[in-house]
C-alpha cells in the first residue's frame, strides 16, 4: 500500500480558449552545449513542469519543475528517488528554459521533446507534501476535483502511482 507520496501532479479539466497558455510540446535539436529552447505556441508559456525526452534514442525521461527547483530531477521512467543535477534544466523563462550540457538531453545530432504545462486553475496543479503514513487530503488550487492524479515518492526507490477518476477512487494504475 502506497501511503507516503511526497509529490503529486494533479489535473482537472476546464475549457480554455488558447491552450498553448497552459501546455505546449516544444520540439529540440541537441547541440552538446547550453542552449535556450523557446517555445513555439499562440501564448508565452513560462512552465512549471518541464518533461524532457530523446525521440530517437532510449535515454531516460528527465522532469523537472517550479516547486522543487531546476536542479531537481525526476524520472518518469524509473522508480529511484530524486536526484539533483546542475547541466539539465539550467533556467526557466518567460516563454523559454535553459538546458546544459547533460548528454541525455542534449547530444549534438539528436532531436528532443519537451512537454510543458503551467499551473492554472481548473487544469493542472503541482503539489509537494510530506507524508505522515496514514489517509489524508492533500489541498491544491485547482478549483475543481482532479480528473487525474500522478504521485512520486521523492526520497526513496518506489513506484509512480497514477489515479484516474475512470478507475474509481480505490484503484490506481502505476506508471513506471
Amino acid at each position: 500500500q502506497h501511503k507516503k507520496p511526497s509529490g503529486v501532479w494533479i489535473m482537472a479539466y476546464t475549457d480554455i480558449d488558447d491552450p498553448s497558455s497552459v501546455f505546449q510540446c516544444t520540439l529540440y535539436s541537441g547541440n552538446a552545449g547550453t542552449q535556450t529552447i523557446t517555445h513555439g505556441g499562440n501564448s508565452d508559456l513560462q512552465a512549471d513542469l518541464i518533461w524532457l525526452k530523446g525521440r530517437n534514442h532510449s535515454e531516460s525521461h528527465f522532469l523537472t519543475d517550479s516547486s522543487r527547483g531546476v536542479n531537481s530531477q525526476l524520472y518518469a521512467n524509473q522508480t529511484i528517488a530524486e536526484g539533483t543535477a546542475t547541466n539539465v534544466v539550467t533556467a526557466i523563462g518567460s516563454d523559454s528554459f535553459n538546458i546544459g550540457n547533460y548528454s541525455d538531453i542534449n547530444t549534438s545530432g539528436k532531436n528532443y521533446v519537451s512537454w510543458n504545462w503551467k499551473k492554472q486553475a481548473g487544469v493542472f496543479d503541482i503539489v509537494t507534501y510530506t507524508g505522515n503514513g496514514s489517509n489524508r487530503t492533500i489541498s491544491h488550487n485547482l478549483g475543481a476535483v482532479p480528473t487525474m492524479m500522478v504521485t512520486k515518492v521523492r526520497s526513496t526507490t518506489n513506484q509512480w502511482l497514477v489515479y484516474h477518476k475512470s478507475m474509481g477512487n480505490t484503484e490506481t494504475m502505476k506508471w513506471d
